[in-house]
């Protein structure tokens, strides 16, 4: 399997899904990020992957063709390897950081 793009578009990456698989180009999309791109803010709707990796320059000009006449910066797929996430640990830690500071002041605060 060879990760070819993610974008915060995920109608974009159906659409590129359906496109590759007209084509005869095996893909596989995995939309775990859905669950989270709503919470920490801009985040990836989706990965595409390919399963067979000698289909890698074809569908990179497929990318190509989709994201040339793209009106909004969302749609273009990013076909590099994807960021670096942060650590899904730290919204928690942040939100229960907060609640005992503001908790500490209200109890000292009378």
């Amino acid at each position: 399997m060879e990760y070819l793009c993610s974008s915060s578009d995920y109608g974009f990456l159906i659409s590129l899904q359906i496109a590759l698989d007209s084509e005869g180009i095996e893909t596989f999309l995995s939309d775990a990020d859905r669950a989270t791109a709503g919470i920490t803010g801009a985040g990836n709707a989706g990965r595409l992957y390919l399963l067979n990796s000698e289909d890698l320059p074809a569908a990179r000009q497929i990318v190509g063709s989709l994201t040339q006449g793209s009106p909004t910066k969302n749609r273009q797929a990013r076909t590099e390897e994807p960021p670096r996430e942060s650590p899904r640990w730290l919204v928690p830690l942040i939100l229960l950081s907060a609640v005992l500071v503001i908790g500490f002041l209200l109890t000292n605060s009378a």
